[in-house]
């Protein structure tokens, strides 16, 4: 769609980065590239003025017609939460992203007791990593969105606090370490660690957790299933360095948690954008507000 080049046009200009752009728009490089080369071929002007250092910035037509690319994909996104509105209005339903271990927490129940007492009200609920909720929500393909925060993802959206978490070391029971009930992240100097990849929202955390503890683990597998990470520490093939909440050790039975004294800590949150919403959305809200308050 023309729209999605014109979207990676603004995202490019905003960022001054083809690799940024790419990264924020979930697409590669090359795509962006693709996107860009297409729109200057349909418009019959140059963009962007890229040198040998790779830095980017916009010609003079590209900053003149810059705010008008914001405005039309701003009203591409109005018109479809318009319509997204009014459909809700007629069906009374709830798009709600979350991400795949929602069941691990708190907000689970919530969803589940809101559910129980609103049995006219349909909830759709699509589970997605952290970095796909953010655009879904902005798109208007989610109404709210329950995800894990390390900084300021939720600035400029209404949000409520659900709780916190922090990385735990998950090895088998019989490990030394494992009877204590906290312990430096370098004692795993020697061991084999098994987190959750660049393709997750926990990549960059995990590396904060890297930079404050001084030293260079081992890292063997960097994947994206929490499920396969228990499966290996369990088989002997490491250890796993997760978010606390975020595994069921009910399946594991020898295995255990062990708090990290270096910690990167993150929220828990439900969000959804400033504005109009519908009656059910607002009704909703409500109800998370109130059993949250004090979180």
């Amino acid at each position: 769609m023309e729209i999605e080049k014109i979207l990676t046009f603004v995202r490019v200009a905003e960022a001054r980065s083809f690799t940024k752009a790419a990264e924020n728009l979930y697409l590669t490089q090359a795509t962006v590239t693709k996107h860009i080369q297409s729109l200057e071929r349909s418009w019959n002007v140059k963009l962007f003025i890229r040198d040998r250092h790779h830095s980017v910035e916009l010609t003079r037509i590209g900053e003149k017609i810059l705010d008008s690319a914001k405005n039309i994909v701003q009203s591409y996104y109005d018109i479809g939460n318009t319509i997204q509105i009014e459909q809700n209005k007629e069906e009374s339903y709830l798009r709600i992203g979350t991400i795949p271990t929602i069941s691990n927490y708190k907000a689970f129940s919530a969803i589940t007791e809101y559910q129980l007492n609103n049995f006219d009200v349909h909830l759709r609920i699509q589970e997605m990593e952290s970095k796909k909720l953010l655009p879904r929500l902005e798109s208007g393909k989610s109404d709210l969105i329950f995800l894990r925060t390390f900084g300021d993802e939720g600035k400029g959206l209404e949000t409520i606090n659900i709780e916190k978490d922090h990385f735990v070391a998950i090895m088998p029971m019989k490990h030394p370490l494992a009877q204590n009930d906290q312990i430096e992240f370098n004692q795993l100097a020697k061991e084999n660690i098994l987190v959750l990849g660049k393709a997750t929202h926990m990549y960059e955390p995990f590396m904060e957790l890297v930079k404050l503890a001084n030293f260079q683990p081992q890292v063997v597998y960097d994947g994206e299933r929490i499920d396969l990470i228990l499966d290996l520490v369990n088989s002997g093939m490491g250890i796993g360095v997760l978010m606390a909440k975020s595994v069921d050790l009910t399946n594991y039975p020898n295995l255990v948690k062990v708090s990290l004294r270096e910690q990167v800590s993150s929220q828990l949150i439900f969000a959804r954008k400033r504005g109009n919403h519908t009656a059910v959305s607002n009704q909703m809200w409500s109800f998370l507000k109130d059993k949250f308050s004090e979180s």
